[in-house]
């Protein structure tokens, strides 16, 4: 008889414990996640991000974003993604309830708080914690809320940025389907290369016959030729080329302005729709892996890695060896 009211009784209590988890499972449901206004990245106009004492912000001017305090262009990409980031916002669980906001690196010493702008109305006012443990969600608290969520992406990979880490890297900017000269100066010595017309071309343009409609570049036969007249290598000029379009830096160097470097160790001059002229400087005795640089393209002198300079090197050693092997077997 003992037994069967032991068998009861636990009975009982599993029957009472499985009504609780799923009066539980069932109370945790009810629960709404926030919704928010529907706003997209390209809406928004402003963006400002705080941790701690420090403030960064994005605006547009003049067509582009720049970075405040500094007033320095942002990079076009990771602008669009903080702004996609925001504008993006949603939740998929509710995971606090208890405001210990420390747990989740939403305290004032480790948040990140957000605000994001249409005009003058705040489209987005969220704070960031901890990224979670699958790394694929953020602990987030939003504007009168004191619930913590879980919102969907890692965004602190995306807002945990410094005014340096948002700037606009590219230094130089040109189309290479423009240029038609360049020189380089390396060591005090200078060459000059120049497109020119084959010499069949040029014998057609200057034959008195009916002009036509102006031949496209890669049917006109271009080639390129030092200032006396040397052919240089296509494929070199085009390699050379290729590094130097869009060259990003290492980093700014701040404290320093354009004027305050002078006599470079190497300088290129590139005409194509403008003139571009970057320059580079010697190397520094306490830091052998970069140089320090300058270009008519940035208002700010940089940092460049000496790797990303190594074809501008090979390019003149190429044509110092092509110089002597034709003084050594004569050719015209």
């Amino acid at each position: 008889m003992k037994k069967k009211v032991e068998y009861l009784l636990l009975a009982a209590v599993i029957v009472g414990a499985l009504a609780y988890l799923m009066l539980r499972e069932t109370d945790r449901t009810r629960y709404a996640l926030p919704q928010l206004t529907e706003v997209t990245g390209t809406a928004l106009t402003g963006v400002e991000i705080a941790k701690g004492d420090k403030t960064i912000s994005l605006a547009k001017k003049e067509d582009r974003w720049h970075i405040f305090p500094g007033d320095f262009p942002a990079d076009g990409e990771k602008a669009a993604g903080i702004l996609d980031s925001a504008a993006k916002l949603s939740f998929v669980a509710r995971v606090s309830e208890s405001k210990n906001y420390a747990r989740y690196d939403l305290g004032d010493d480790r948040k990140i708080r957000v605000k994001a702008f249409s005009g003058d109305a705040v489209k987005r006012d969220f704070e960031i914690g901890s990224t979670a443990s699958t790394f694929r969600h953020t602990h987030v608290k939003i504007s009168g809320d004191p619930n913590v969520y879980q919102a969907q992406g890692n965004l602190k990979s995306k807002f945990d940025v410094t005014v340096d880490d948002l700037r606009d890297r590219t230094v130089l900017s040109f189309d290479t389907t423009r240029v038609q000269e360049f020189s380089i100066m390396l060591n005090g010595k200078s060459v000059m290369i120049t497109k020119k017309l084959k010499a069949e071309n040029r014998l057609k343009e200057n034959a008195d016959t009916p002009k036509t409609e102006p031949q496209s570049p890669e049917k006109q036969n271009f080639v390129w030729e030092t200032e006396g007249g040397r052919p240089v290598d296509e494929a070199k000029v085009k390699r050379l080329l290729s590094s130097l379009v869009g060259l990003r830096c290492q980093k700014y160097l701040e404290g320093f302005k354009v004027e305050d470097f002078k006599d470079p160790e190497i300088e290129i001059a590139i005409k194509a729709d403008k003139e571009h002229i970057l320059k580079f400087f010697k190397k520094d005795d306490k830091d052998q892996q970069n140089r320090s640089g300058t270009s008519s393209d940035n208002a700010y002198p940089f940092l460049i890695a000496k790797p990303q300079i190594q074809d501008i090197s090979s390019f003149v050693e190429d044509l110092k060896k092509a110089e002597s092997k034709q003084k050594l077997t004569g050719e015209s």
